[in-house]
């Protein structure tokens, strides 16, 4: 090129695709992390002292513990000195505490059940065994059943591994018959998720996301999806061979409330159905008749850290993005000083109250200004098309209603990293065992993943409750037993 003006048009063509180059490599090589370092605003300033280390054992108060007395062997207990015996000082003793584990065993336990006869009419009744899954008792207890499902759908153990750790220990089984166990207590726990679905549909807000699983018919593989919905308290996931309104619109079904997402596409456009619709849809179903189309009447509210991202990327290659970068770092500075002004109060409600007040106050009174500098910073800035900044700010300018609904309603969060976290266990699963054999296979790993999600939210042990909850089942067919009711 001998032209200046095309020498100037192929250097920006070559800078852009060197910088898309760079991005390509950062994102398949890169650090995952999206933290960046902040400038210290105290420098040369003495650091703070750092409080010393605890040293000595970690304490271990939730595990059993148990005492064994070591005595000296008979001749030992000679005095070296003297010859006579050693007594031993009544409650005197040197403790060490030792960590030990107790291997998983497994046992054949027979139940005799009495056969009972009458003298007269030679009637005869058995006594009644102990709860079983199965309506003949079957082979495996409850507990056995509930130990396969949480290896699986919580320590991420698969099927087949878990029969090698059995027969090491002596157990002979084959993975189709746990998973004739984990369908078995699919039926009888449907029920209880149902009815989670409908509490989390009850909520103000709820969190929705959604990921990629795997489907691995005979001969073929094929990309599902899961849908997450959480109200902070429960979870249920949704596994969708789609991820199209046809999945949201089961997931939300006539949810009405606020919606924290990620401006994925189906949520907006769900947001301006029921307006455009007038309400409820009718359409015609697969049998010819009449029915209700699910349409959510919600309030849609974006996700910070979704924004945040992109201008995390974008400062890779352009410094210009630590300015926003550093402006949303406020916004959650004053989210974490709301928290800090409530932390003291140790009543739930109470606090939460108290939380949302502070909220209101603080993000009035400086949440708001951080948001209209945000704004005046994006609408003056001058950036290439296409670059990795201007495509952050194109998507804080288009979901910046959606972004800045938090000033008005103290209820929303600035994030959806809740529902972030929840999907995490199936991103581990899929990693582990790739996915799912069968479309009954994605309905049983929805339901383990839903009530130990939500067993995690609540921080109680989902064995101990999944043991009682299938009790609970078997005794009381269609009865709903959920995680905070345990």
């Amino acid at each position: 090129a001998t032209s200046r003006s095309t020498q100037m048009q192929l250097e920006l063509e070559l800078d852009q695709v060197q910088k898309r180059l760079d991005a390509l490599n950062n994102e398949k090589f890169g650090k995952k992390s999206e933290r960046r370092g902040r400038p210290d605003k105290n420098k040369g300033e003495k650091p703070p002292r750092k409080k010393p280390s605890r040293t000595g054992p970690t304490p271990q108060d939730n595990l059993e513990k148990s005492e064994q007395l070591h005595l000296l062997d008979e001749p030992d207990q000679i005095c070296p000195n003297c010859a006579d015996p050693l007594l031993p000082i009544e409650g005197k003793t040197e403790d060490d505490e030792v960590i030990d584990i107790v291997e998983r065993t497994y046992r054949v336990k027979i139940h005799k059940k009495q056969v009972y006869r009458c003298r007269c009419c030679k009637e005869t009744d058995t006594a009644l065994g102990p709860p079983a899954l199965f309506p003949h008792n079957g082979r495996y207890s409850p507990a056995f059943a509930v130990s396969v499902a949480v290896d699986k759908y919580r320590d991420n153990i698969p099927l087949t591994k878990q029969v090698l750790r059995m027969a090491n220990v002596g157990l002979n089984v084959t993975s189709q018959t746990l998973w004739d166990q984990l369908c078995r207590m699919y039926t009888l726990l449907l029920p209880t998720l149902m009815v989670l679905h409908q509490r989390i549909l009850q909520s103000a807000l709820v969190h929705v996301d959604e990921t990629t699983w795997r489907l691995m018919k005979p001969g073929a593989s094929k990309k599902w999806w899961v849908w997450v919905i959480s109200d902070g308290l429960r979870v249920f996931f949704l596994l969708a061979p789609t991820r199209g309104q046809a999945a949201a619109r089961e997931l939300l079904r006539n949810y009405a409330g606020i919606v924290m997402a990620d401006r994925y596409a189906v949520y907006e456009a769900l947001e301006k159905a029921r307006s455009n619709a007038g309400g409820a849809q009718m359409v015609i179903g697969s049998d010819g008749e009449s029915v209700e189309l699910y349409t959510p009447d919600y309030t849609l509210a974006a996700c910070w850290s979704h924004c945040r991202r992109g201008f995390v990327k974008a400062e890779k290659n352009d410094n210009r993005a630590a300015h926003p970068l550093d402006l949303i770092a406020e916004l959650y500075a004053i989210e974490a000083q709301a928290k800090k002004a409530v932390a003291h109060i140790e009543d739930d409600d109470e606090r939460n109250v108290r939380l949302l007040e502070e909220r209101r106050r603080l993000r009035s009174e400086r949440s708001a200004p951080v948001i209209a500098r945000l704004k005046s910073w994006a609408d003056k800035a001058v950036v290439i098309p296409k670059t990795p900044l201007a495509k952050a700010i194109a998507w804080m300018n288009n979901g910046w209603t959606q972004l800045s609904r938090f000033l008005a309603d103290p209820r929303i969060p600035l994030d959806n990293n809740l529902a972030e976290r929840l999907v995490r266990a199936f991103v581990l699963g899929r990693k582990v065992y790739y996915g799912s054999r069968s479309e009954h296979g994605t309905r049983v790993a929805a339901l383990f993943y839903s009530l130990m999600g939500s067993c995690r939210l609540l921080g109680i042990d989902a064995q101990a409750y999944l043991n009682e909850a299938v009790l609970r089942a078997i005794a009381n067919p269609g009865s709903a037993f959920l995680p905070e009711d345990f």
